[in-house]
């Protein structure tokens, strides 16, 4: 074969591999448009939520319409991510309802000790019991911030079941 053949030879193979490269850059580019399309129409659907009840019913939405050209798991993935990230701090708040729940505990618990010593060394020492139960008070009221919290981390625990029974897939902390 002579020089001129192989440049030939060699063209035509360049030639069929741009041919056969061109439908995969195609598909590239359709899937990129697609994303797109998807991440736009998710903008588009997470402006019109104005209340919580919106957000949770837009992942039903999302399911139950038939999108010709958008794929719909993208939105879906777009959409939990969305939510997650909104729901942070709700999370964070949420994981510490356990250990508020067991500080609560706690000091009820060691309220009551306090109290069933008090009267036990009321004999040796008559103002023991005021002085515990003093103590107890002082206890409870420096607990009320603690009590909010609790309570904050409960509010926060039964938003996120909401969005969970919605079907959102919440991310744990």
């Amino acid at each position: 074969m002579d020089t001129g053949q192989k440049n030939a030879n060699g063209l035509m193979a360049f030639e069929e591999f741009i041919d056969n490269a061109e439908p995969a850059k195609n598909s590239s580019l359709e899937r990129l448009k697609k994303q797109n399309a998807a991440k736009d129409e998710l903008e588009r659907l997470i402006r019109l939520c104005q209340t919580e009840n919106d957000l949770l019913r837009l992942r039903g939405q999302i399911i139950s319409t038939n999108y010709e050209d958008i794929d719909q798991n993208e939105l879906l993935i777009g959409l939990d991510n969305y939510v997650n990230e909104q729901l942070a701090s709700l999370i964070q708040e949420a994981t510490q309802l356990e250990k508020r729940k067991e500080e609560k505990k706690n000091l009820w618990l060691g309220s009551v000790v306090f109290i069933v010593i008090g009267i036990l060394l009321t004999g040796v020492f008559p103002l023991s019991l005021p002085i515990v139960i003093a103590l107890v008070v002082i206890a409870l009221i420096g607990n009320h911030s603690d009590s909010q919290k609790y309570k904050d981390s409960e509010k926060a625990a039964e938003t996120l079941e909401k969005f969970r029974a919605a079907g959102y897939p919440i991310k744990k902390s």
